[in-house]
Parts: C-alpha cells; structure tokens; sequence
C-alpha cells in the first residue's frame, strides 16, 4: 500500500454553491436573491425649489423587461433624494418667468442601484 493515512475530501467551489442552493432552496429562499444585478438611476420629471437650491427623487429602475413567476416580486434600492442647483433661463416653458427654477441639474446617488428577484412567501388560500 503506498499511502498510510487518512483521506481528506475538500469540496470544490461548485459543489459549495450546489450544497448551498440546495440549502436555500429548502430554506424557501431564492437562489437568485443571492445575486443582484445594476440597474439605472432615473430622475424624476418633477423637482421642488428650495431657494436657489433644489430637490429631485431618483428611483432604481430595472435596465431591461424581466419575466419572473407569480410568487416573485423584483426588489430594488430604495428611492433616493438629490439636492441639485436651479438654473434660471433654460428650457423656459411658455407662460412661465424667465427667472424661476426651469432646470434642476442633479447627479444620480453615488450609491449603486441594485435590483434581484426575491421569492414571496405567499400562502394560497
């Protein structure tokens, strides 16, 4: 016999994620919450003045038309708000003065926009 001693079996990473979807799986969780993907901050149309400051809402939207099944729900980041600075004279609507906020020029949240299908936990009656 050449070898004298004890076998150590060491799983490899894929047999991990196997084990650990199947873990999952039993737990009721979704593999695929695990995962997120990026999506894209969209600004709001609407925007409030505060002197000659303002304010814009910025919502995480999915990039692109996800299917997903009927007890789950697509979970994403949290709407954000952005102080942005007015700019009078741009873009100015008709019937509107030529001095007002017409423009609120933001940047999206420096924070990443994630999204990932959850799995609801919805009994049917």
């Amino acid at each position: 016999m050449l070898f004298h001693g004890r076998v150590i079996c060491v799983p490899s990473a894929n047999m991990r994620r196997l084990y650990l979807s199947i873990m999952a799986f039993f737990a009721g969780v979704s593999a695929t919450a695990v995962v997120a993907a990026d999506g894209i901050w969209t600004p709001a149309p609407m925007f409030a003045q505060v002197e000659l400051a303002c304010i814009r809402q910025y919502t995480c939207v999915v990039p692109l038309s996800v299917r997903f099944n009927s007890n789950q729900r697509v979970v994403s980041t949290p709407e954000r708000t952005v102080y942005g600075i007015c700019s009078a004279g741009d873009n100015v609507p008709l019937g509107s003065p030529k001095d007002a906020c017409n423009v609120c020029l933001t940047n999206p949240p420096p924070d990443r926009c994630e999204w990932h299908i959850e799995k609801t936990n919805l009994l049917l009656r």
